[in-house]
């Protein structure tokens, strides 16, 4: 089994050293090992982090998603009771 120190880790994941071990700090990944300050992953653990990050994106993606259909709904319904609001007002105008 590959193990990699935290910077050779960040490498291949292509984070900075500071994000893994945020990640790390926030109990999303722990090192297979640590000696000193220096924390080493195994490739299994970097694999299972990479699917972790992919599924909080596709979570955070539907998210986002969700918010702007919100969005959208509330801009019609605004101007669905502002196309009313000008219907009643020229009907009223042609009575």
């Amino acid at each position: 089994m590959k193990i990699y120190r935290i910077d050779e880790a960040a490498r291949r994941l292509d984070l900075p050293v500071s994000v893994l071990k945020c990640l790390e700090s926030e109990g999303r990944i722990r090192p297979r090992e640590t000696i000193g300050d220096v924390s080493y992953f195994s490739q299994c653990d970097l694999d299972n982090l990479i699917q972790e990050l992919h599924a909080s994106l596709q979570r955070a993606s539907w998210r986002e998603m969700e918010q702007r259909m919100e969005e959208v709904e509330q801009r019609l319904e605004a101007l669905e009771r502002r196309q009313a609001e000008r219907n009643e007002a020229a009907t009223t105008r042609f009575l």
